[in-house]
């Protein structure tokens, strides 16, 4: 029987790869980055929460191989993200196909095979990072005088860079909300000395 996770990832995929629905995701610099390649990922995620086994944070491999997992996965996104390779995708049926499958397979599922391995200060460090790139790209976008991708006009260009600083603000305040309003991810509460102690 299928679970409601592989059927929402199934019709992502349906959606976000099948034409021509693709192609429309496709014809707009906006819909490209920022809606249709989340949604390849997300599709990856969600199978890979139904194939992954349950972490083990206090086994040093598990750590490692979740930051390794994680690396990909970024590094996949990122080379989605180059002007290049997007006017690539758009340009060749074959290139968008590797695009898709890179994508599901090599940042959807490792990402949710690695995330939840790590610890606060790498799940910090990886936040970060993608504050970094989002704020990076924004003003590339923003601010580059000719057109970085041939298959978009630049005044996209502009309306993507927007966007993008955008989705770094909002980045940025979702990390700041659970240190400001004191979140300890369910850590226990320090106990004073000479507390009791309850068994």
């Amino acid at each position: 029987m299928l679970s409601y996770r592989s059927l929402v990832a199934a019709g992502l995929l349906l959606i976000a790869a099948v034409p021509p629905l693709a192609w429309w995701w496709e014809a707009s610099l906006v819909r490209h980055m920022l809606m249709q390649i989340p949604m390849l990922v997300l599709a990856g995620f969600l199978l890979g929460t139904l194939v992954a086994p349950s972490p083990d944070l206090g086994v040093r491999e598990e750590r490692a191989g979740g930051i390794a997992a994680v690396l990909l996965a970024t590094f996949c996104v990122t080379f989605w993200m180059i002007p290049r390779w997007l006017d690539a995708a758009v340009a060749s049926h074959r290139v968008d196909a590797i695009k898709i499958m890179t994508l599901v397979l090599l940042a959807g599922l490792p990402l949710a095979w690695g995330w939840p391995r790590l610890g606060p200060v790498a799940r910090g460090f990886v936040w970060v990072q993608a504050i970094s790139m989002a704020i990076v790209l924004g003003l590339l976008y923003l601010t580059f005088p000719n057109r970085l991708c041939n298959s978009y006009l630049v005044n996209e260009q502009a309306i993507l860079g927007i966007a993008m600083l955008g989705i770094a603000g909002f980045l940025g305040l979702a990390g700041a909300v659970p240190v400001l309003f004191g979140a300890n991810n369910g850590s226990p509460a320090p106990r004073h000395p000479g507390a009791r102690v309850d068994p």
